[in-house]
């Protein structure tokens, strides 16, 4: 069953469970949001029976009144406090994705969940025309993936377009991936150490065999207690050119690869550039770039 804080702990993370809760009070939804969590969870009690009448879960109809909510309480702050605007829009958006994301789970077949997804869409786009809604503003708010956002992902991550995960079929074909450092002797020399500073991982040695030309999967242990921040360091050396690939490998496929339960754990079964995004948003994200950059300014 679907619960406040179990969704809040899979989106944002165990450690950020105490701030959610008092940012969903803040606005008097903690109640709201557990009321439909409720109505959602009397639905997927009666999954078998849902599933053989309507060929998904029926929960379109509370979808649509979420976003008639939703958007009277987004579009209820002055143009002085877009800041604020922006911030509920953003940690609202990633809970009820989650939510969303949690309940395809729960088909069986790829047709139900796809008659799901599309169930949803349909209702909250009609929605949108009803109320003047802009569409944009709606896969914005819920991080729902277009077109043009799998082909940027694709080309920025390496990923095949709608793909968010590596096909153990393809594996083989393409051979076993691994990394090529681009960092200075002095950097890539101290990366074990950095690694283990910010206890990125349980062994920095396995870690580091992915510079090694590895032959087979190293099933490396990332610290998965820290997860939001593990992942925005990865990204941190992704985008600061520290690493590189060979073959048709992106950065992140060479993790989901070797590391074990990386697109559950870190990735939360999504395309990476949407996770990282999502990260971006945590209240911590500014304070931890800092310690980061701070760090790797003793090597640049």
């Amino acid at each position: 069953m679907l619960t406040l804080d179990d969704i809040i702990i899979e989106e944002f993370g165990e450690e950020n469970l105490s701030e959610l809760k008092l940012f969903f009070d803040k606005y008097d939804l903690t109640e709201k949001i557990s009321l439909y969590l409720g109505m959602i969870n009397n639905h997927i009690e009666r999954v078998d029976e849902e599933l053989e009448q309507f060929g998904f879960i029926n929960v379109s109809a509370l979808a649509s009144l979420l976003l008639v909510e939703s958007n009277a309480l987004v579009g209820s702050f002055s143009d002085d406090e877009i800041e604020q605007k922006n911030d509920l829009k953003n940690k609202l958006g990633s809970f009820y994705q989650r939510v969303l994301a949690k309940v395809v789970t729960l088909h069986f077949t790829s047709k139900q969940k796809e008659s799901f997804v599309m169930d949803i869409f349909y209702a909250l786009f009609d929605v949108c025309i009803l109320k003047e809604y802009d569409i944009t503003d709606l896969f914005d708010f819920l991080k729902l993936p277009t077109l043009d956002d799998e082909i940027l992902e694709a080309e920025t991550y390496g990923n095949e377009i709608g793909e968010s995960v590596i096909d153990p079929d393809k594996i083989y074909e393409r051979g076993v991936p691994g990394y090529v450092s681009k960092m200075n002797v002095d950097l890539f020399s101290s990366f074990p150490i950095v690694l283990e500073e910010f206890k990125i991982c349980e062994n920095t040695a396995e870690f580091m065999k992915l510079f090694d030309d590895p032959e087979e999967n190293l099933a490396i242990e990332l610290n998965k207690k820290k997860a939001n921040f593990v992942l925005q360091f990865l990204s941190y050396i992704h985008n600061m050119e520290f690493v590189g690939t060979y073959g048709k490998w992106g950065f992140y496929q060479v993790l989901q690869f070797h590391v074990k339960d990386f697109d559950s754990i870190f990735l939360k079964d999504r395309g990476a550039k949407r996770r990282v995004d999502t990260i971006k948003n945590l209240k911590q994200y500014e304070s931890n770039l800092e310690k980061i950059e701070n760090r790797f300014k003793l090597y640049l």
